[in-house]
């Protein structure tokens, strides 16, 4: 997270921060732990669209590749983890 928090910093809490929540999401208000956080849906959510192109909008400044990168991989590793996790404790 400490990678990532100053990408969301730049590009997201803006829109989406404690003052302002477009669409109604506040990414600042999530928790980071996807594994005993209740947010991976909503992670997941955001991981689509910036997977689709739909976040940053075309008019917002936009990630680098290499952040981008940084960002889908961080999305994409903890979403796996705590899929991982709750299927190892629903096998219990």
């Amino acid at each position: 997270m400490q990678t990532i928090q100053p990408l969301f910093d730049k590009y997201c809490y803006s829109c989406h921060g404690d003052e302002k929540q477009k669409g109604g999401v506040q990414i600042s208000a999530l928790n980071p732990d996807f594994v005993n956080g209740y947010d991976a849906p909503q992670w997941h959510a955001i991981l689509d669209m910036i997977n689709s192109g739909e976040m940053p909008p075309p008019k917002e400044h936009q990630l680098s590749t290499e952040e981008r990168r940084a960002v889908v991989d961080w999305l994409t590793n903890g979403i796996a983890t705590a899929k991982e996790m709750k299927k190892a404790q629903a096998n219990r």
